[in-house]
């Protein structure tokens, strides 16, 4: 044991996984922060990797994902009508536009399914494209098991249709949009850990404008910019709860544009983990110009 280093899962991710990749720099944090070691054993390279200990109980804790005994299922919501992106109509909807060569929603599905969290994964796609979205993801994936479905007229519609079909064989489930294509796998796996101490948790942005509210024009008031997170996803919940919120909304009659808003209607304790400018929801062309600026740029990282 004294002669043994342990990777980071970070890096070991990397080596295992064609998602996108972590950068050397939050490789080295990692290790920094959270590498066990014996005494006289450092990491080369890493700044202050043998001046102090971490418990193994603190690994273990990083490495619980690997060892969580919770069934988790994902879903995946591509059944847009991408209103915004092809205004005039002369565009697909965004969810398969191609991004590096494939259609967008194919990026984020790439990153669940090479999740050895993920036991299930459903993806909601317009009624009219279920047929053509299944012979995409076969292409693509080959035999790996993905369903796929009609959803509604609406995101929570959606994502209401995949969850009732994974609820009965998954305890936890994660939600992700897919005009989201930079989905990391850590995100997956913070947000599944955070659902053992909480019912749900999401990765957001924190705000770093100025923030102001107005409702005729005129500043009412300046926001405390502190207070404030963008919300991103992925999302992840407890079935159970999720499950409540769904069917609370659909008593109420109340429409959300996020699983986080319909959790806290029905009193649940919603973590937040930080995420990052790069998980860029494509709602515009101009977004798209973005996504293929940072695909550029971490294909030749």
């Amino acid at each position: 044991m004294d002669g043994q280093v342990y990777l980071s899962p970070l890096r070991l991710q990397n080596d295992r996984l064609h998602c996108h990749k972590f950068s050397s720099a939050e490789i080295n944090s990692a290790h920094a922060s959270l590498c066990l070691h014996r005494k006289g054993i450092h990491l080369q390279g890493v700044p202050g990797s043998a001046k102090e200990k971490v418990p193994l109980p603190e690994l273990w804790r990083f490495h619980a994902y690997c060892l969580i005994s919770v069934r988790v299922g994902a879903i995946i919501a591509a059944a847009g009508d991408g209103r915004r992106f092809s205004e005039h109509g002369d565009a697909p909807r965004k969810q398969f536009v191609m991004l590096g060569g494939e259609p967008l929603f194919i990026h984020s599905l790439r990153c669940f399914l090479a999740s050895q969290l993920i036991e299930r994964t459903v993806l909601a796609v317009p009624a009219g494209a279920v047929e053509s979205s299944t012979e995409l993801v076969k292409l693509e994936f080959g035999g790996k098991d993905v369903e796929v479905i009609a959803g509604g007229a609406e995101r929570q519609e959606s994502v209401y249709n995949a969850f009732r079909a994974i609820r009965e064989n998954v305890e936890v489930v994660v939600v992700h949009d897919a005009a989201r294509p930079f989905l990391r796998s850590l995100w997956i796996e913070k947000t599944v850990e955070a659902v053992k101490e909480y019912d749900g948790a999401i990765v957001a942005l924190r705000a770093t404008d100025t923030l102001k509210s107005s409702r005729i024009g005129m500043i009412d008031a300046t926001i405390d910019r502190t207070l404030i997170w963008q919300a991103q996803t992925p999302q992840t919940f407890k079935a159970d709860i999720l499950d409540q919120a769904f069917e609370k909304a659909e008593r109420d009659g109340i429409t959300s544009t996020d699983e986080s808003q319909l959790v806290e209607n029905v009193g649940g304790k919603v973590a937040i983990v930080e995420g990052s400018p790069l998980n860029l929801k494509v709602t515009t062309k101009r977004d798209l110009v973005l996504a293929k600026t940072i695909l550029s740029m971490e294909t030749n990282d």
